[in-house]
């Protein structure tokens, strides 16, 4: 239902009323310029009780589990991490404004999104913003300019679980500012539909790691390891989608400059050129038909830190002979990882949803040297996560605006330690860690 409002809009025009803003559909402004334009503010609000058996790598004030820290035995042979705890959080709660009005340059409409919630700080509740985007349609193509998903994500295969991982850190989670430029090779209206993506894009709020410098042991996160690089992040992709199948592959370029100065074995502070390079590849696929619906992906590839996945990178000295004289350069040894996950789920009003992920680190094709320290995703102190897997089911109830879900997920992971053959070799005996953790939600949307 659209207002039928309209007019040149002034200083003195009213805004919109509470009533007004949460109507159903769209609406236009009280008073507005002809230009078609139109609103609807959308979130909801949700209340969240987590547990967890043991310490796990959380964000979110725990709300957001990756996997259980590995076992720290005391001289007691006492695990300290052996420890559960509780947490009950509104921070979730999520506000969203989209508008849409008349395109231009001969698009047939614009439209724009701006999207935040409360999970600023794991200390203080404070205002993230998730998404700001506008985007002009076209017959055959789409352009979209701001912060949204990342393309790794595949907002059109989405991972219907009640924890607000979406299937992290199995699955791509990473919201960034991008240009994205899809082109449709068959008509929106037709039963085959072809698309072709393109995006280069940036780093906000999620991150490269790499070493800190004024500590080179220790690990940060930082926009300034791919500002640095001056190279942007690039995505190309395909999807096809026929009936309830969709099935979609993409290649992502990443370039970063995690160290801008070092010093040699000479002792001299040398200035570093250098660039860490990084390909990865993903294919998915996704089907629905009535109240079932299943979902797939696969991505390998390295140093996908930022979208807050396995793996990562060395950086060390390595010793070269150029023109007859030997010496030490900088040099990176990216570590290759699987993340890989299905979904599968079924029911509107009653809803269950099985998730299972797997990941892996394979490790380095190059050798190591004492030189190198390892950056990235499953690290504790100095160990390392070789591969870990997760399943997790959840039921929901979702009677009109309201959702009431209760989720249980099981995280198993294996500890090792980064070899001089680059790569991760477990200990003798278990290096397995498995840790539960629980959700009960209540989610009121509008």
């Amino acid at each position: 239902m659209l207002l039928p409002l309209s007019g040149a809009f002034s200083r003195n025009d009213s805004v919109p009323t509470v009533k007004e803003w949460f109507a159903e559909g769209w609406h236009k402004f009280p008073a507005q310029k002809d230009d078609g334009l139109q609103y609807r503010l959308y979130g909801f609000l949700r209340t969240d009780l987590a547990v967890q058996s043991r310490a796990m790598k959380t964000s979110v004030q725990g709300l957001f589990p990756a996997y259980p820290l590995p076992a720290s035995y005391n001289e007691n042979g006492t695990d300290l991490n052996r420890s559960a705890s509780v947490g009950l959080y509104s921070i979730t709660s999520r506000l969203g404004l989209r508008f849409q009005t008349k395109g231009i340059l001969g698009a047939e409409r614009t439209s724009a999104c701006v999207e935040a919630d409360f999970t600023g700080s794991s200390d203080n509740v404070l205002l993230v913003l998730r998404k700001a985007f506008v985007q002009l349609d076209w017959t055959h193509a789409d352009l979209l300019v701001g912060q949204t998903w990342h393309p790794l994500y595949t907002e059109a295969a989405p991972v219907p679980t009640l924890a607000i991982t979406v299937g992290s850190p199995y699955n791509s989670f990473n919201r960034s500012p991008q240009i994205r430029y899809v082109y449709h090779l068959t008509e929106r209206s037709a039963e085959r539909q072809i698309d072709l993506t393109g995006a280069v894009l940036g780093q906000t709020n999620y991150k490269s790691v790499g070493p800190d410098p004024a500590d080179a042991t220790q690990q940060i996160s930082s926009l300034d390891f791919q500002r640095n690089a001056l190279i942007p992040n690039v995505f190309l992709g395909a999807s096809y989608a026929r009936g309830g199948w969709l099935a979609g592959l993409g290649v992502d370029y990443k370039a970063i400059k995690p160290v801008s100065t070092f010093t040699n074995y000479a002792g001299v502070e040398m200035k570093n050129n250098r660039l860490l390079h990084s390909v990865s590849g993903m294919v998915y696929g996704a089907y629905r038909k009535d109240m079932f619906y299943v979902t797939a992906k696969a991505i390998v590839g390295s140093n996908l830190c930022d979208h807050l996945m396995l793996g990562g990178y060395s950086v060390g000295q390595r010793l070269v002979k150029i023109d007859g004289v030997s010496g030490y350069v900088l040099d990176f040894a990216p570590f290759t990882a699987l993340s890989s996950y299905v979904d599968v789920s079924y029911g509107k009003r009653f809803r269950i949803n099985f998730f299972g992920g797997y990941s892996a680190n394979f490790g380095s094709a190059k050798t190591l040297n004492k030189t190198y320290t390892y950056y990235g995703t499953g690290i504790s102190g100095s160990q390392t996560i070789k591969d870990m897997f997760r399943c997790e089911l959840g039921l929901t109830y979702n009677p009109g605006r309201w959702t009431f879900g209760l989720e249980v997920q099981y995280d198993n992971a294996a500890w090792g330690s980064v070899t001089e053959a680059g790569k991760i070799q477990l200990p003798e005996g278990n290096a397995r860690v498995g840790s539960l953790w629980a959700d009960a939600s209540v989610i009121f949307n509008f």
